[in-house]
């Protein structure tokens, strides 16, 4: 089993995972929010869970919105998306939710767990601007590599941003 995935306890539990590395670009994480939203509408029964090094990063955005009930030592669990809103696990229903506790709430009792308006639109305003924001993010260059290098990047396209990476953050030693 796979460590890394918290879905893997529950071996019945019907689940995607993935990992995004994002590096200094906090808006690939922001335009990977807006996809996930944009999923979880056109895709009105899946749950949606993301989080970051930092925790539950879609509640720091919301700060200052949240339920005073809430904070990073009891949201583990709790914070979803589903059919297009952010969905919080309510304390008073479920103390100690596992993973599957959560989802069991929010395909039955979904309503209650719908995150408040000014919840919502903290996330909501944070990827009002993508797609669009996303195309003025991109930049596009014309490097000139040797034969098996640009070989081995056509064979794993993933290998070029950990060498822009390295690149961008050498100092006077790597270089």
């Amino acid at each position: 089993p796979n460590t890394s995935c918290l879905c893997s306890v529950d071996r019945n539990l019907p689940h995607l995972h993935g990992k995004l590395r994002v590096a200094d670009n906090f808006e690939d994480e922001w335009f990977t929010v807006f996809l996930l939203f944009h999923i979880s509408s056109t895709f009105p029964d899946l749950s949606i869970r993301v989080w970051d090094s930092d925790g539950e990063f879609l509640l720091i955005e919301a700060a200052y919105h949240l339920p005073r009930w809430l904070n990073p030592q009891n949201s583990l669990n709790r914070v979803f998306i589903r059919q297009g809103q952010l969905h919080i696990v309510p304390k008073a229903r479920i103390p100690n939710p596992t993973l599957t506790d959560s989802l069991n709430f929010i395909v039955n009792f979904g309503q209650e767990a719908i995150a408040a308006e000014p919840v919502q639109l903290a996330v909501k305003n944070r990827i009002l601007e993508y797609p669009e924001k996303a195309w003025r993010n991109m930049h596009v260059v014309r490097v000139r590599v040797p034969a098996a290098v640009a070989q081995v990047l056509s064979q794993e396209p993933c290998l070029i941003a950990l060498a822009v990476e390295g690149f961008y953050d050498r100092d006077i030693d790597t270089m």
